[in-house]
């Protein structure tokens, strides 16, 4: 079975997971468990699914939008608590390999009297499963003021009814709560005959838990539905924060045609890096067509969301760390000069070199990317002096973060300002941990 909106699922790789927080070092990360409110494994499993596959169409995008809006006005009185209970044990009646409970009414007595072991967890796995499609037919009437624009909710629930039609299914329902023997007699008819049909009725709750998820992020304060623009190089966000940091300091910024290219600088502990991935983050939960941590935003459907942030060595396979970014930076340029609609974020790019190839390196890749009308871009570097030579281009923008002394030593105020950064704090840094002192009784 097949529900939703289908699109093709834009190439989000698994560096870039892993750069913005969605992924962990193993596992999912701190981000993706952050809004993992699905009340089931398979629910779960469907939420990683989505995860791993944002939209790349506007139509398709601002259909998932409508699907959310809609589950998020009527989670109160969906019964998705309730399938927690229920379905682990209806998915695992219906996998089971037992041979099947005869249907004949003496028979089924018969076995239902005789080998426990057996009947016992068949007929425990019926009672999960009836209380499940109770659960399921409060979640069709709720669902069948779904607008049209929600195509995954109204594929669930065609998939939910056409469950609950099924002649083995009317009659489960029906049976009364202590009738072993009639439920032993739909043993055949649920587990043989019309398996497929309730796995599929499975499915479509895993995917209905999943898409409720995704819409209990739009019910957080400071969250909003983006905008959805065809134009796919464009993006804007008022007040945007980082998901993990409600509290943090929120800021403005546009990409739009007149500045395709943000070139950010500040000092060490300003805030650069936790901004590009508080960027890359909104843009890639609007194509999950989820809501933003921003008050307002306007996001294009971009075909692909790429990063260059935590690039390091590989001892094993004699990579050094500027070859690693080397060759992070030649996959991300050619996607860009395949002409996709790409959102990149660059963090510190062509550390591992000295600072002269890293500053003509990095001026050089800028450059290039201004030209990419079909691109958006935020680079962050410590290379101020490249600034001078950005400046007369009109597609790229300067941003800069300063760093404040304050009682406890040096502190970022996050504030995303115009310009370019003039402050060096990396000494200061080092006497504020102790570090200069440290030098000074060295022997």
């Amino acid at each position: 079975m097949q529900t939703g909106t289908q699109s093709t699922p834009a190439a989000v790789d698994e560096t870039t997971l892993r750069d913005i927080g969605v992924l962990g070092v193993s596992g999912w990360g701190p981000v993706f468990l952050e809004f993992d409110l699905t009340v089931t494994p398979a629910g779960g499993a469907a939420l990683r699914r989505l995860a791993r596959s944002p939209l790349v169409d506007a139509t398709a995008i601002r259909a998932r939008q409508a699907t959310l809006q809609y589950l998020a006005s009527r989670l109160s009185s969906l019964p998705l608590r309730d399938l927690a209970a229920t379905a682990d044990g209806a998915a695992r009646y219906l996998g089971s390999s037992y041979v099947a409970l005869p249907e004949g009414w003496l028979r089924a007595w018969l076995s239902v009297r005789g080998d426990q072991t057996v009947a016992g967890p068949l007929l425990d796995g019926i009672r999960a499963l009836r209380a499940l499609l109770g659960h399921v037919g409060v979640l069709v009437e709720a669902l069948h003021e779904a607008p049209p624009t929600a195509a995954e909710l109204i594929a669930i629930r065609s998939t939910l009814e056409a469950g609950l039609a099924l002649p083995a299914v009317r009659r489960l329902r029906a049976s009364g709560p202590a009738a072993h023997t009639k439920l032993a007699m739909l043993d055949r008819a649920l587990r043989e005959v019309e398996r497929e049909w309730l796995q599929a009725t499975l499915a479509a709750l895993a995917e209905l838990d999943a898409l409720a998820a995704l819409a209990r992020i739009g019910a957080r304060t400071g969250y909003a539905y983006p905008e959805i623009l065809d134009d796919g190089a464009r993006a804007c966000f008022v007040e945007l924060r980082h998901p993990l940091l409600p509290a943090g300091v929120p800021n403005s910024i546009a990409f739009d045609g007149e500045h395709r290219v943000v070139y950010l600088t500040g000092p060490n502990m300003s805030g650069k890096t936790t901004f590009l991935r508080s960027c890359a983050l909104a843009i890639y939960l609007a194509q999950l067509g989820a809501a933003v941590p921003a008050t307002r935003a306007q996001v294009g459907a971009f075909e692909r969301i790429v990063s260059a942030i935590e690039v390091s060595d590989d001892i094993q396979s004699g990579v050094s760390l500027y070859l690693a970014e080397v060759r992070r930076i030649r996959a991300l340029l050619r996607i860009v000069a395949s002409g996709q609609r790409t959102f990149a974020v660059m963090d510190e790019m062509f550390k591992g070199t000295n600072i002269a190839d890293a500053q003509d390196a990095t001026c050089a890749v800028v450059l290039a990317l201004a030209r990419a009308s079909r691109g958006t871009f935020l680079v962050s570097s410590h290379l101020t002096e490249v600034a001078s030579y950005l400046a007369d281009t009109s597609s790229i923008a300067l941003r800069h973060f300063v760093v404040v002394e304050t009682e406890q030593g040096p502190r970022g105020d996050f504030r995303l300002r115009e310009g370019v950064s003039t402050q060096r704090f990396g000494m200061r840094l080092l006497e504020a941990e102790g570090v200069l002192a440290l030098l000074d009784v060295i022997a």
